[in-house]
């Protein structure tokens, strides 16, 4: 490129000599009245301009030339990312200007390529000293420097567990920035829920920020597993502690009557139930009688064995419900008004395969599966202690009758040794009288 302007200049230098020396010839032919002389002269002047001219055209043409060379040389190595390439301006003209301003260019852009690799290898202390308002790119390079340590600074707090400290975002377009934040506020929140864990507070959850949100469905599967595991533990704790309290209720040389009664109260009391009733099995009579109510007067004394749905319950020996009853189906009574439970529960009385009784409850709410488990359970407690107490007064009854037997039998031998004392008597009196007769005779 150079050397094609070098020879453009000096083709135009020689054009120029040329229309001069056909202008100067031309003019010279027409002045006849020269001499000889004259005219060598007039010829060997216009070669020494013509010589000069080229000379100087040829000087011209190489300096220019050279050193749009070596400006054409350095924007070859700029652009080829060559910034350790050199240019020295060699004079204040406008070439050299020229020169000196790709130098300049050269030297800032090597500094911002230092500057890039120190970032790239992570070094993030240095910056570029800004020239003006428009140095864009230094600008530019600072701010990115900035970024990065802002960035450094969120990911060091959040590599040592502080997730407090929020990265503002530069701009809406600031992906790293948003990318930080959201990711910041996705760890707080899963502190904060695990924090909460910790503390047995099973209730909050991670909010899921996509399908690929790994972290936080982990946690909430987590938190769900422990709620399940924490509702299991505290239903298990439930049912053990109501067990226990029926169990001191019902305990002891208990009539079966005292036993409906306790059992039946109890049972009200710790489940929240508002009515209920017991009945009692009289295998004689086939039929269940009742024994204590809880909440209800008006209800039936009797129900045979097998007759509605109490007697399926019993039959089949297992818990049955029955939810979402009609209104005014029952009604408990208060000093405000009347409410309709809307939910039965019948409980067999079964111990040892045999049945002892049946209770019946109804509530407001629907019985959950720990109130049922307990049920179960205490259905077994109470048909024992049922059980044992009607062993306990069949054998005082028992024991009655033979204390009455005993008894009576004690004084007929009583009265049996009376007689046999009074015949000996009456033998000894005899053996008397026949000793005097002969002792007479």
């Amino acid at each position: 490129m150079a050397l094609g302007i070098g020879k453009k200049i000096l083709g135009g230098f020689v054009f120029a000599v040329t229309l001069f020396t056909i202008s100067a010839l031309y003019g010279a032919s027409q002045l006849p009245s020269l001499s000889q002389n004259e005219g060598q002269n007039i010829l060997l002047l216009t070669i020494g301009v013509v010589v000069l001219v080229l000379s100087v055209g040829v000087w011209l043409s190489w300096h220019i030339t050279t050193r749009l060379q070596v400006v054409l040389n350095g924007l070859k190595a700029f652009d080829e990312g060559l910034l350790n390439h050199k240019i020295s301006a060699d004079s204040d003209d406008e070439l050299g200007q020229l020169m000196d301003l790709l130098a300049t260019i050269m030297a800032s852009q090597r500094k911002v390529t230092q500057a890039m690799a120190q970032i790239a290898s992570g070094d993030l202390g240095r910056t570029l000293g800004v020239k003006n308002q428009q140095d864009q790119l230094s600008s530019s390079l600072n701010q990115l420097v900035n970024t990065l340590n802002d960035t450094a600074q969120q990911a060091t707090f959040i590599a040592s567990g502080n997730y407090e400290v929020d990265i503002q975002p530069r701009s809406q377009n600031d992906s790293l920035g948003l990318a930080l934040q959201n990711m910041t506020k996705t760890l707080r929140d899963a502190s904060q829920v695990i924090e909460s864990i910790a503390e047995g507070d099973l209730t909050l959850a991670v909010e899921i920020k996509g399908q690929q949100d790994v972290l936080a469905r982990s946690i909430n599967r987590m938190v769900a597993k422990l709620r399940e595991t924490s509702s299991a533990i505290e239903a298990r704790g439930w049912i053990n502690a109501g067990n226990t309290q029926l169990v001191e209720r019902i305990q002891g040389e208990l009539t079966t009557q005292a036993i409906a009664t306790s059992a039946l109260d109890q049972i009200c009391l710790y489940t929240s139930v508002q009515i209920g009733t017991f009945y009692l099995y009289d295998q004689q009579q086939e039929q269940f009688n009742l024994l204590q109510s809880h909440g209800v007067n008006d209800c039936h004394k009797t129900f045979n064995k097998g007759q509605g749905f109490i007697g399926q319950a019993v039959q089949g020996r297992k818990v049955m419900m029955l939810n979402q009853l009609p209104e005014n189906y029952l009604t408990v009574t208060t000093s405000l008004g009347q409410v309709s439970p809307s939910h039965v529960i019948v409980v067999p009385l079964v111990f040892n395969d045999v049945v002892s009784g049946v209770m019946e409850l109804a509530g407001l709410n629907q019985f959950t599966e720990a109130t049922i488990t307990l049920l179960e359970q205490q259905a077994i407690s109470i048909a024992a202690a049922i059980q044992v107490s009607q062993a306990r007064e069949t054998t005082a009854v028992l024991l009655q009758e033979t204390q009455a037997q005993a008894q009576k039998l004690q004084q007929q031998q009583q009265a049996l040794q009376t007689t046999n004392e009074v015949l000996e008597e009456k033998q000894a009196s005899l053996a008397n009288s026949k000793d005097e007769i002969e002792i007479k005779a």
